[in-house]
Formats: structure tokens, C-alpha cells, sequence
């Protein structure tokens, strides 16, 4: 099977790869800001449960606010975690704050393998009505609990961030409490309220020869093109071709060989089957 490309591809570099698809810096350019602007148009959640598979941590969410002295809360629950309410909501922009202990007298606490994190693992937090936010880590720092940075924990953000908190190192027996404080950052990836649209198929399918072609889909989020070969009710991919390629592949003609076309976007969702050819 023969793919045509276009004799002068995308400009600039491969910056990624969304399943087989190469991805141009100019495409990824326009894929962040129909993804940003999708973003935009959602709101934060008020946080019931929190999952972290990596460090085998599922448990509940509670709302907390400030302490007399203006310090967050924490839950008094060492098995549970704080989501500091004043503060912004997870899944909206800005910095979200989730507390929880690190140990008790009983032993370890909700947070205490919080310091196992790697940047990659994922952080899942889901509301009343089952709402879904996935977040995955980014980085992972502590501070002397006098000096933590309070606007890099709490304060602003054009992304949507959380900031998992608990203590870490050496426990202050005068003060009853560690002396640093561990954050965990880690940053919006998935929301299960933004709904992935499904693109519309290629159009003018046709068989010319051996050569299967087609229009574009040009929707500014699809990434390529999928084509596949009819086998009574099964389908086999033959070609994937990229949208900075030409829209034709080469493909043997004869013994009743049905073939369709499918259009694939950003989120790797597959359109419908083009019409027919043979």
C-alpha cells in the first residue's frame, strides 16, 4: 500500500504525535487554543473524592476554610483530605489546594506516601454528580513550612493547577508538628464534562484506477485520515494519512474490493465511514 504525500509537507517541525499522526508546531499551536478555548467555557467542581492509583490513595474530600491565625484548615480525619474553599475550585483556572496528613500517633496517614509521586502520575478527583477531572503530575517540592511560597500554592493561574499538600521531614516536638511542607503540583489533563465532538467524514470519495481519493475534512482540528478495506462486516486498515499529505492512497483495484475513509481529530475520535467505493 502506497501513501502520496505532498511534495512540500507542513513547515516546521514534528513537535508531537497524536496516535499514528505526526503532529507541525503550527498545527499543535492551533490544537492548544481550540483546546483552551473548549477549557475556558468550564468551571471548577466542589471536590467529594479524591484517587491517586499510584500511591493506592482513595478517600473522601471535605471543605475546609482558615484556621483563627489565617492558616488552612485540615481535616481532623487523618484519613480524609481538605479542599480549601476560599481558595479556587479544582478544574477552573488557578492554583486548587488539597491538604491532608502525612501520619498520626496511629501511624501513616492519608498523604504519607505523597512524596512517592513521579511527574506523569495521575491525580483523580470527582464531584457530587460524578464529574471527573484528571490531573497529572508535574512537579514535586518542599519548603521550610515558615518560608512556603504562599501565592505559588494558593494564588493565581491561566492554567488549571492543584497543589496536593501535607508535612514532610522532621517532626518539631516543641510545635508539634514537621518542620517542611511537601506540595505536589499537577495539572489539568482530562475533564469528563468536556464532550468530544465527533468530526464529519471526508467527502467526494472516489476510485480512480488503483487510486483512492478524497476532499479534506477541514475542520481545523482534524489530524488525519484513516482508510480501510471492507471485509463483509469487518474493516482493515490499509493507510493512515496525515492532513499535511495528499489525500490519495494507491491500493490494488479487482475482486469486488470495497474500501471507506474515515476522518480523525485531536482527541482521537474517528468520524463515521465515508461512503462506499469499489
Amino acid at each position: 500500500m502506497q501513501v502520496k504525500h505532498d511534495e512540500q509537507p507542513a513547515k516546521g517541525k514534528i513537535t508531537s504525535r497524536i496516535a499514528e499522526f505526526p503532529i507541525y508546531a503550527k498545527q499543535q499551536r492551533e490544537i492548544d487554543e481550540i483546546r483552551t478555548a473548549k477549557q475556558k467555557k468550564q468551571t471548577g467542581i466542589i471536590p467529594l473524592r479524591l484517587e491517586i492509583p499510584a500511591i493506592q490513595v482513595d478517600t473522601a474530600v471535605i471543605q475546609v476554610g482558615k484556621t483563627a491565625d489565617g492558616q488552612m484548615e485540615v481535616p481532623d480525619n487523618t484519613v480524609q483530605t481538605g479542599w480549601y474553599d476560599p481558595g479556587y475550585k479544582p478544574g477552573g483556572q488557578g492554583k486548587a489546594v488539597i491538604a491532608g496528613h502525612v501520619d498520626s500517633k496511629q501511624g501513616p496517614a492519608v498523604f504519607f506516601y505523597l512524596k512517592e509521586l513521579q511527574a506523569g502520575d495521575k491525580i483523580l478527583l470527582t464531584d457530587k454528580a460524578g464529574r471527573k477531572l484528571t490531573f497529572a503530575v508535574q512537579t514535586k517540592k518542599s519548603y521550610l513550612a515558615e518560608k512556603a511560597p504562599i501565592d505559588q500554592i494558593f494564588g493565581s493561574s491561566t492554567d488549571r493547577l492543584l497543589n496536593l499538600i501535607t508535612c514532610t521531614g522532621t517532626f518539631d516536638t516543641e510545635r508539634r508538628t514537621h518542620i517542611d511542607r511537601l506540595v505536589v503540583t499537577a495539572k489539568l489533563v482530562n475533564d469528563s464534562a468536556m464532550k468530544k465532538e465527533i468530526p464529519k467524514p471526508p467527502t467526494n470519495v472516489k476510485r480512480i484506477g488503483d487510486t483512492i481519493t478524497w476532499h479534506a475534512n477541514r475542520a481545523p482540528d482534524v489530524i488525519g485520515y484513516r482508510v480501510y478495506q471492507v471485509e463483509g462486516k469487518k474493516k482493515v486498515k490499509i493507510a493512515s494519512v496525515a492532513t499535511t499529505e495528499r489525500k490519495s492512497v494507491v491500493a490494488k483495484a479487482g475482486d469486488g474490493k470495497k474500501f471507506v475513509v474515515v476522518s480523525v481529530n485531536s482527541d482521537g475520535v474517528a468520524s463515521s465511514d465515508s461512503e462506499i467505493v469499489e
